[in-house]
């Protein structure tokens, strides 16, 4: 199993998450974009040993922004460095907008969905 588990969509993928760690994993609880809050049973976390915990991003970076801009800058490394490497679905032109938002909208999509702008002429506003 995995080590480190992200939660943010709940529903069944929270039940697919928890199934997947390892004997001692974790499982951190950072949203549920599915709309379906999960139960589970704590028998779980007894026999795998797992440790869950949650975290509400948007109150802690009201409460501590310096600690949100530690954290960014701290993720920033890793990527540079080549230990986060983002999933990405796939990469839209801004004319395929709608059809970008049909791929998040239907859950066709995995990953990130990333729309580029256009290379036209940019306002000096």
């Amino acid at each position: 199993g995995v080590d480190l588990v992200f939660e943010l969509v709940g529903g069944d993928v929270f039940t697919k998450s928890l199934k997947c760690l390892r004997r001692g994993g974790r499982l951190v609880v950072c949203g549920f974009a599915s709309g379906t809050v999960p139960s589970v049973k704590a028998n779980q976390f007894l026999l795998k040993q797992i440790v869950m915990t949650g975290v509400f991003w948007g109150q802690e970076v009201t409460l501590d922004p310096a600690l949100d801009k530690a954290l960014v800058s701290e993720l920033h490394a890793l990527y540079a460095a080549g230990h986060v490497r983002p999933v990405v679905y796939r990469t839209y032109p801004l004319e395929q907008l709608a059809e970008a938002y049909g791929a998040l909208g239907s859950r066709e999509s995995f990953g990130k969905v990333i729309v580029l702008p256009n290379e036209g002429p940019r306002s000096s506003l």
